[in-house]
């Protein structure tokens, strides 16, 4: 009998050693299911501070993107602000040096328009700007009208197209002579007009100078018309 004893405590025996397995692989789980929570835990703490770090990166490059964009507009306005200043400054100063040119007085030699040989007209021209006056050339023309008619100001064939090349500052100039027919100083006025052409030195702007003489009393004086500068 002893052993069927044997074999009974050997039984229970295995069954004690079952029983502890169970409970050590039961154990084992719950570590095991407790360890991957708490990993699952902590990766979701840490994705959600990934995602607040990024929103916060966000937020802080679009800050600075704000940032630069305000910077660049105000210095945008301020370039085109300084532009405006120093376009404003150039333009004054380019006045201010700019080469005037203009009829001063007309000549005649000899002073009397003689009939029937009349006389010759030369017209001198001045630059009382401070720069040269480039490429000038000039127009001129004559008329006789009735007393109180006013001259058509049209330049026919009588007609003078010269060129003076440069006027410097403070230079008068001389046209050369052309003739001026004796008229009837008692029913008709003489009148001498044209046009000054010329360069500036800044922009090669075309500037024009008109001018409009009434030969009276023997000598020429400035028309009501036809005088203009640019």
């Amino acid at each position: 009998m002893n052993w069927f004893w044997k074999t009974v405590h050997w039984l229970q025996a295995k069954e004690r050693e079952a029983n502890l397995a169970d409970y050590l692989i039961v154990l084992l789980t719950a570590a095991i299911v407790f360890w991957g929570g708490m990993t699952w835990w902590e990766m979701h703490d840490a994705g959600q501070q990934t995602e607040r770090i990024i929103c916060a990166d966000e937020r802080l490059a679009k800050a600075m993107e704000d940032s630069v964009t305000q910077a660049k507009s105000g210095m945008d306005a301020s370039n085109a602000q300084s532009k405006t200043v120093l376009d404003a400054a150039i333009a004054q100063f380019q006045l201010d040096q700019r080469p005037w040119v203009g009829a001063i007085t007309l000549v005649l030699d000899p002073q009397t328009i003689q009939f029937p040989a009349g006389s010759n007209i030369s017209l001198l021209i001045a630059n009382t700007g401070k720069t040269p006056a480039l490429r000038v050339t000039y127009k001129l023309a004559w008329e006789t009208q009735p007393i109180g008619t006013e001259p058509t100001l049209e330049y026919f064939k009588r007609k003078e197209i010269g060129s003076l090349a440069v006027v410097l500052p403070g230079q008068t100039i001389s046209t050369n002579p052309f003739p001026v027919l004796a008229y009837n100083a008692n029913r008709q006025n003489l009148f001498v007009f044209g046009v000054v052409e010329y360069w500036d030195v800044f922009k090669k702007t075309v500037h024009k100078t008109k001018f409009c003489y009434l030969h009276y009393n023997g000598r020429f004086i400035t028309h009501g018309i036809y005088n203009d500068a640019d």
